[in-house]
């Protein structure tokens, strides 16, 4: 052994010293994954439960039930197309009033003049050529829709109910 070199005992210590602490990190790094991974389970399952709810969440349901008295599924009432319609969001749904309004009017037209509504009119100059007699009836229903187009969300159910009426009104 040389007069400047640690001993073998020194070695080992220093080797056993670095492996405890390379451990202590590793375990210190996996510590705060496994608690940030609960974090985020946390906020997720949480949301939109109540402690009202949690309260009854371990009762046994099956106890409850008397013999005999069991709900029966209730039949969704009206047709495919009527149930699909309800479940549309209030712009899909006045896109949808306003395809069908310009669909019964595209007969009064000339294919040609048509073809050039349909490509490159406005909605609002759609409305105004189909409907000349209903001027302001006309811009307020093609307004409506631009809404529901290109308003992102803007749209409710009584900006539904006024599109019918407005197509209703239309159609006269």
């Amino acid at each position: 052994m040389e007069p400047g070199e640690p001993s073998l005992l020194a070695q080992i210590f220093e080797i056993l010293f670095e492996a405890l602490v390379a451990a202590a990190l590793i375990a210190l790094a996996v510590t705060a994954l496994l608690a940030a991974v609960r974090l985020i389970r946390e906020i997720f399952s949480r949301k939109g439960k109540s402690p009202a709810k949690e309260e009854g969440a371990f009762e046994d349901k099956v106890e409850n039930l008397e013999r005999g008295k069991r709900k029966q599924k209730e039949k969704p009432e009206g047709s495919l197309w009527e149930r699909m319609g309800k479940a549309l969001s209030p712009e899909e749904r006045i896109r949808r009033i306003y395809r069908k309004v310009l669909e019964k009017e595209r007969a009064s037209l000339k294919e040609e003049e048509w073809a050039v509504l349909a490509t490159k009119a406005t909605p609002r100059e759609c409305c105004a050529a189909l409907f000349p007699e209903e001027g302001d009836l006309a811009q307020e229903f093609a307004r409506l829709y631009e809404k529901a187009r290109y308003g992102r969300g803007l749209c409710g159910g009584e900006d539904v109910k006024k599109a019918r009426k407005l197509a209703d009104g239309l159609h006269r």
